[in-house]
């Protein structure tokens, strides 16, 4: 899989988001005893695919707009 956009980080993530990531994915980084980097991806393109034959239909994103 192949995902191009905008990376935030640091601040730019808010606290709202921190807490939401903690509950889903079950792992609380807020706190850690090594640092750790939050970022928030606006993806404007994803691709995706297994083998060549799938080549022509890999675009599932373009230009922020879900294509499939």
């Amino acid at each position: 899989m192949l995902v191009e956009g905008g990376a935030f980080a640091g601040d730019a993530v808010s606290e709202e988001t921190r807490d939401l990531f903690a509950e889903r994915a079950e792992l609380d980084q807020r706190q850690p005893t090594t640092p750790y980097q939050h970022f928030r991806i606006r993806p404007r393109c994803v691709q995706a695919w297994r083998e060549e034959n799938e080549l022509s239909g890999r675009e599932l994103m373009r230009d922020g707009v879900w294509v499939h």
